[in-house]
């Protein structure tokens, strides 16, 4: 009985491990792929059901603006993606609380003038 080459056992086992690399690399591929089909379609959705919210009803401009409310809300999905530990309502509080702070910043240096119904008191200053 004769043995095998060495190198041709050798690359018979470096062309195996190949293999496998090959496979975790497509599998993972096809994970991440889904991952971003899901974050679409959350973000699509997230705008439909916005739009269609605000067919049945009319706006009281106490809140935010459609367009605000879909902004937010395709923010937090992508927020959620990134850590989904994150909850929407902590993620709401912090986008709003940053926006208050950004307005105090640009009210600050005379760019823009408060809004009669904001109370500029309560804004906390920015960092």
């Amino acid at each position: 009985m004769t043995w095998p080459d060495p190198f041709s056992l050798v690359a018979d086992i470096v062309s195996i491990i190949g293999m496998i690399v090959a496979i975790y690399a497509i599998r993972d591929a096809r994970e991440l792929a889904r991952k971003a089909v899901l974050l679409e379609r959350n973000r699509v959705y997230a705008r439909a059901r916005n739009d269609m919210a605000w067919m049945y009803m009319d706006p009281t401009g106490s809140g935010h603006s459609s367009d605000i409310a879909k902004q937010l809300e395709e923010f937090c999905n992508l927020a959620q993606a990134v850590d989904p530990a994150w909850e929407i309502g902590d993620i709401k509080f912090a986008v709003e609380r940053e926006a208050l702070q950004y307005a105090d910043t640009l009210v600050g240096t005379g760019v823009g003038a408060w809004k009669s119904d904001i109370e500029p008191d309560g804004v906390a200053p920015a960092p």
